[in-house]
């Protein structure tokens, strides 16, 4: 075998080889660069994981934990109803309560928050994570639709800074 011969069986695999280098070389730049543009046009990685279950509800039963009355707002008739729950984070971080909403009537109202169980101050407070404590909720709905005497069922939702509502379906509201 000559010189020549024997370049070109070298010189043959040898480009093959090289070629695939080249060709993987750039899939895998590709590849990445690739990777990198969904990434960057992904809206989902570049916005936060928000939890849907943050916390836990659950309805104190007993004397004026949960009631509704009659008051006047600007001399006119109005109901005020209270429901008061224990509330538990179960999200990482701190959950603050901002607002509750009524299905039917439906009506939003406001949510104060203990700081801690036994305390009786409560306000716009954020609960820790795996701290239960007690919440009020509070509804002012006039023309009142019902009758003193009338207890009815609603359902309330208590909802996060999230945007997330805690249902509570079907809860009996007596009238004391």
């Amino acid at each position: 075998m000559d010189l020549k011969t024997i370049a070109v069986i070298i010189a043959i695999p040898g480009g093959i080889l090289a070629i695939f280098g080249i060709i993987g070389y750039f899939k895998g730049y590709w590849g990445w660069f690739a990777d990198k543009t969904k990434s960057f046009f992904r809206s989902s990685k570049s916005t936060l994981d928000i939890p849907k279950k943050t916390i836990r509800i659950i309805p104190r039963h007993g004397a004026f934990e949960i009631r509704w009355h009659m008051i006047s707002k600007g001399g006119e008739p109005a109901m005020q109803i209270r429901i008061r729950f224990a509330v538990t984070n179960i999200a990482i971080g701190e959950i603050l309560l901002v607002s509750t909403e009524m299905k039917k009537p439906k009506a939003f109202g406001t949510v104060l928050v203990r700081k801690e169980i036994n305390d009786h101050e409560s306000g716009q407070i954020p609960l820790p994570p795996g701290q239960t404590t007690i919440a009020e909720s509070n509804f002012l709905i006039s023309p009142p639709f019902k009758k003193e005497d009338e207890s009815f069922k609603a359902s309330i939702a208590i909802i996060d800074q999230f945007g997330n509502k805690h249902w509570i379906k079907r809860l009996e509201i007596p009238y004391l």
